[in-house]
């Protein structure tokens, strides 16, 4: 699972909710209900996102950038945090 290798725990996927905004090529930008801007990857996981969609879903969080530091996030299925939940728990 590629997963394993960018996170190192549990803790690194957060469960979030947001509105997207604008369908920018690679990337969604998005916001919450409380006015955060968020940047979010386009996959598997968020090919059914389009403008308007507010949805809850995981995601990991990658900071990205050497001199203009970005936060991105990158959607994590239902499934594949079911998976992982199982892998960290077994490893403790």
């Amino acid at each position: 699972m590629d997963l394993l290798n960018k996170i190192e725990d549990l803790e690194d996927i957060i469960l979030m909710r947001c509105i997207i905004k604008k369908d920018c090529g690679d990337y969604f930008k998005a916001e919450d209900y409380n006015g955060k801007k968020y940047i979010i990857a386009k996959n598997r996981t968020s090919k059914n996102f389009k403008r308007g969609t507010d949805d809850t879903f995981y995601a990991y969080r990658e900071n990205v950038g050497m001199l203009f530091k970005k936060e991105i996030y990158f959607p994590v299925s239902s499934d594949e945090y079911l998976k992982l939940k199982d892998i960290f728990e077994k490893k403790q």
